[in-house]
């Protein structure tokens, strides 16, 4: 686990603690290795772990009435994934690592003795919460956005944390395709197939073989936030 612990000073969530707090991640935590699909949380159920993402990729999602999948989050390295489910709560989203990741597990009684222990800790988890309700102020103003413009605004998020320099344009080093946007839009796969075309014609992304490329990152902000 020593190598392990060593690899986390390169995260900003796990700087600058004290040595008790390491001590106690070295002797309490885990690792996890979760190949592609592998489900790690199920809404409603109880969970004993806070997971925080050491490689890949893991989305977060609720299923609808109708039992369709609308992603809310897709997380990369660096991201808590569930540091809000403390006590006796339940589980409020579903996780499923979107291509093979490996995940730090810390028991939920230890991350909270860590949070009460540790200022510092108390910190960075005070800032990822932070930073996932600025994202869901950010989704919810685009609610009501044309289905283009929401698509626009999700290509360049994946841009920003899973961009590619390429000469044509910035790649989105993930396996997309149509379908799972859909997913990430909570729309039909048909209509997000035409949203797709408009930005496409548009200019402002490339596609083919389920790759997908952002031609250029501030026009394509522009699209989205007129």
């Amino acid at each position: 686990m020593k190598s392990h612990i060593e690899k986390l000073f390169a995260f900003k969530e796990f700087q600058n603690l004290s040595d008790i707090s390491y001590e106690t991640i070295e002797k309490y935590a885990r690792i996890y290795n979760a190949p592609a699909h592998t489900n790690i949380l199920f809404e409603k159920k109880d969970c004993e772990y806070v997971y925080y993402i050491l490689t890949g990729v893991v989305s977060l999602y609720r299923l609808n009435e109708k039992g369709r999948r609308k992603v809310i989050f897709m997380f990369p390295k660096g991201h808590y994934i569930n540091e809000d489910q403390q006590g006796d709560y339940h589980s409020a989203i579903c996780a499923q690592a979107f291509e093979d990741s490996t995940l730090l597990c810390i028991p939920k009684d230890i991350f909270l003795q860590l949070m009460v222990s540790d200022p510092v800790f108390m910190k960075h988890v005070y800032a990822s919460l932070s930073g996932k309700i600025r994202r869901m102020y950010r989704q919810l103003k685009n609610g009501e956005a044309r289905l283009d413009k929401k698509l626009a605004s999700k290509f360049y998020k994946l841009a920003k944390d899973h961009g590619i320099s390429s000469e044509k344009g910035v790649f989105i080093n993930m396996e997309l395709s149509v379908t799972y946007l859909s997913d990430l839009l909570g729309a039909q796969r048909e209509s997000v197939s035409r949203a797709l075309k408009t930005l496409v014609d548009a200019g402002l992304i490339h596609y083919e073989k389920k790759s997908f490329y952002v031609r250029d990152t501030k026009k394509l902000a522009d699209y989205f936030k007129k």
